[in-house]
């Protein structure tokens, strides 16, 4: 069977654990007799992006092969997509099982897929819900796998911390006294809530991700998890069945392992592995620190990239008489084991299934591990090692000083070790799985009836179109070998080929020339594509600007047009304030003509009054001297009447005539009362534009008229000064708007033009004749 085994790397370029165990499995199935195919990526330098290049692995009396392709960092999805498509066309394999997904993405699984390939996952970490396999914010805080908030924020703040510089690849956490107070209280203000900015892109990235992934893990035909809590996890979030599947070690390398012997020397506590913040190391080191120095050793084995913290925790170890061992090669992980009493396993993270512990088994060593739920099912607290609250440093010291304190602990949990599933074991379980893929493969893929003389070549051409190219240069070189026996050639069959497909033979430099010519039609058209993403980005960029520009443009012609519009109306204005100006000029000359004439007037007026209540005091006395003749003579009437005439009869009627001569004098007199007074309401109202309108106002009273002369005479001063200033305003007016920033500023100008109220005062009215000019003038 041809299996092919994807993953994210390979031994000797990486060495973690599902690496590790690729290359064991590869291994494995190799010895039972299938042929393996390992796609992996690695860097090569001097090639092109996602070029492959093969190598075979030798084993005792077997071999499998890697294709490595030459990662890109940022590449695109679709390219590597295609360079898997083209490893699965070379190698034809008859299934496909995925290790992991980084540097790999969805487009292989439909390329896998859509060639009608069973495939299958194993997966050992929850990066199908999250970029952060983890699940552990930058802060080193846990966060549950449905919680898309968390996981939003987490992306923010991953930003953050990748903008700031000189903090290296922290591998996703950070710890508090690695960033300044500022950069962590940003940091816990994205993770918080008080930093709210791209967090809707970040939710929408999350939610985007979370069903990519849905689709593409519907696409396997079988899922596995290596622990019982990472299925149910996956299982839940991915609404897909994922069964439990435990991973075995290569238990050959720890054939002749002893159990530790402490007798003669200190315990010895170890670290092995990766040297990460969410590996815990740290915590370890500060626990040791507060045992007795002397009495237990601590051996740190392991490296990152994380050069800021591989540091710090090398730092410490010096000070606290820890001993730094630094990276090593898999195969010496049983002489590194061998050299420990008792491995930790002090995780920050929910780690899941490592292979250090099976491995640590193996070496007849137990472990002291982190309580998490999954590393729950790897020990058996107080069987074979012990379980600690997760990140309690006072736990993990009283748990190392159990050491100490209890003489036969180490004894009783080597005791309880069993011996881990193997490598050999895990295979035979997935060859099986491999086989049922197989087969139902081959039952969805209904074969068309043929007729029965053709039936032989066409399972011909399927047999040969399921070989891989290997397989079939092979086949192709035998096939040459029985035609040159049978036509009597003595030359190798082989020389022919190799003329034919050999460097300087037609058929091969016009292969080569093909591929050439294919590659630069690919780059060329990559090119060209690239090139009119960015014309078309470039051409829209230009046409908001374009637009932009037209909508400025037609703004500026609206200003223009409204500026011009303004300046006419200040230049009328200007003209209408000039004529107010001289109109002002001309009434107030003849405010002053009106006010002496008033002034004259007034005194006239004053004397008038006078003589009038002179003149009305005399008429009132004439009137009563009438009153009482009148009453004197009524007798003598009466009797002249009824007996005979009266000597004083004939001042009667003169009497009478006079009493009604002074009752008409009386009443011009008040007639020419009011008259005045409307005149000086009349007056006053020329000289207040704020005046109400007397015109119909009752006459003013005598003790009235000097209070509003007095109103009228500060009105006029007011009115003089108002004039000085509207000339002034009207100069600054005319030389702003004569320029062209005042045409711009024309709108602002002429609204305080106009908020002057500068509006010519009405023409007063004529004047009308005085009730006593229409009247003889009486004089007693």
């Amino acid at each position: 069977m041809r299996v092919a085994l994807m993953v994210h790397g390979l031994p000797p370029h990486a060495v973690t654990g599902v690496e590790t165990h690729t290359e064991a499995l590869a291994g494995a199935l190799a010895r039972m007799g299938h042929q393996v195919e390992v796609f992996a990526p690695r860097y090569m330098a001097g090639l092109a992006a996602y070029a492959q290049r093969r190598e075979e692995r030798a084993l005792t009396g077997c071999s499998f092969a890697v294709t490595w392709f030459n990662a890109e960092p940022r590449g695109a999805d679709a390219d590597l997509a295609r360079a898997v498509g083209a490893f699965l066309d070379r190698e034809q394999p008859d299934v496909v099982h995925f290790q992991h997904l980084i540097q790999l993405g969805l487009g292989s699984i439909e390329e896998v897929t859509r060639r009608g390939l069973p495939c299958l996952y194993t997966a050992h970490d929850f990066y199908p819900i999250h970029d952060t396999y983890t699940l552990l914010r930058p802060d080193g805080e846990s966060f549950d796998a449905g919680d898309v908030e968390s996981q939003a924020r987490t992306d923010r703040a991953l930003a953050f911390l990748e903008s700031l510089p000189n903090l290296g690849d922290p591998h996703g956490t950070v710890l508090r006294d690695q960033l300044g107070d500022a950069a962590w209280l940003t940091l816990r203000g994205i993770l918080e809530g008080e930093r709210t900015q791209g967090l809707d892109q970040a939710r929408a990235a999350v939610h985007a991700r979370g069903e990519a992934f849905r689709r593409g893990f519907a696409r396997f035909d079988r899922r596995f998890a290596t622990s019982r809590h990472l299925a149910r996890t996956l299982s839940a979030e991915l609404g897909r069945a994922v069964d439990q599947r435990s991973c075995g070690i290569d238990l050959r390398p720890f054939a002749n392992a002893t159990t530790p012997d402490v007798s003669e020397r200190p315990l010895r506590f170890g670290f092995v592995g990766g040297m990460l913040q969410h590996k815990g190391a740290h915590v370890v080191l500060e626990a040791f620190a507060r045992l007795p120095r002397g009495t237990v050793e601590l051996h740190l084995f392991g490296d990152s990239g994380d050069a800021a913290y591989v540091q710090r925790v090398r730092d410490r170890a010096d000070q606290v008489g820890a001993r730094w061992h630094g990276g090593f090669q898999p195969r010496r992980l049983p002489d590194v084991l061998a050299s420990i009493d008792v491995l930790l396993v002090p995780s920050l993270w929910i780690e899941n299934a490592p292979f250090v512990i099976r491995e640590a088994f193996a070496a007849r060593r137990p472990v002291v591990v982190a309580d998490t739920p999954a590393l729950r099912e790897s020990v058996r607290d107080d069987v074979d090692g012990l379980l600690v609250k997760q990140g309690d440093l006072d736990a993990w010291t009283s748990t190392l000083r159990r050491f100490l304190d209890e003489s036969f602990l180490l004894d009783r949990l080597v005791r309880g070790i069993e011996t881990p599933i193997s490598i050999n074991d895990e295979a035979g379980e997935y060859v099986a799985t491999y086989e049922e893929l197989v087969q139902e493969s081959a039952e969805r893929q209904a074969r068309p009836a043929l007729p029965a003389h053709v039936e032989a070549f066409a399972e011909r051409v399927r047999e040969l179109d399921g070989l891989g190219t290997r397989e079939l240069f092979d086949r192709v070189v035998a096939g040459l070998e029985v035609l040159g026996a049978r036509m009597g050639l003595t030359a190798d069959p082989r020389t022919f080929l190799a003329r034919a497909v050999g460097r300087g033979s037609r058929l091969r430099d016009a292969e080569v020339e093909s591929r050439r010519t294919q590659d630069w039609l690919r780059r060329t058209v990559r090119s060209l594509e690239t090139a009119r993403a960015e014309l078309e980005r470039r051409s829209g960029w230009y046409a908001e600007q374009l637009a932009d520009l037209e909508r400025r443009v037609a703004w500026y012609e609206t200003q223009v047009q409204a500026a011009e519009r303004e300046q006419e109306s200040i230049v009328r204005e200007r003209d209408w304030l000039r004529d107010v100006s001289e109109s002002y000029d001309v009434e107030r000359r003849e405010l002053r003509d009106r006010l002496s004439e008033v002034r004259k007037a007034v005194a006239a007026l004053r004397e008038e009054r006078d003589w009038l209540e002179s003149v009305q005091e005399d008429r009132t006395n004439d009137l009563h001297d009438l009153r009482e003749r009148l009453v004197a003579a009524a007798p003598r009437q009466r009797m002249a009447d009824s007996n005979a005439a009266d000597p004083n009869a004939d001042d009667v009627p003169a009497i009478e005539a006079a009493f009604a001569s002074v009752g008409d004098e009386l009443r011009a007199l008040a007639d020419h009362e009011t008259w005045m007074r409307r005149e000086l309401a009349s007056l006053v109202r020329s000289l207040s534009e704020g005046a109400p309108d007397l015109a119909h106002a009752p006459p003013l009273a005598p003790d009235q008229v000097d209070a509003e002369l007095q109103r009228g005479r500060a009105e006029l001063a007011r009115m003089m000064e108002e004039l000085a200033w509207r000339r002034e305003e009207m100069s600054v007016v005319q030389r702003a708007s004569e320029g062209w920033l005042g045409r711009i500023h024309a709108t602002r100008v002429a609204g305080r033009a106009r908020r002057w109220d500068m509006v010519p005062s009405p023409t007063p009215a004529a004047k009308s004749p005085s009730p006593i000019e229409a009247h003889e003038e009486v004089r007693p």
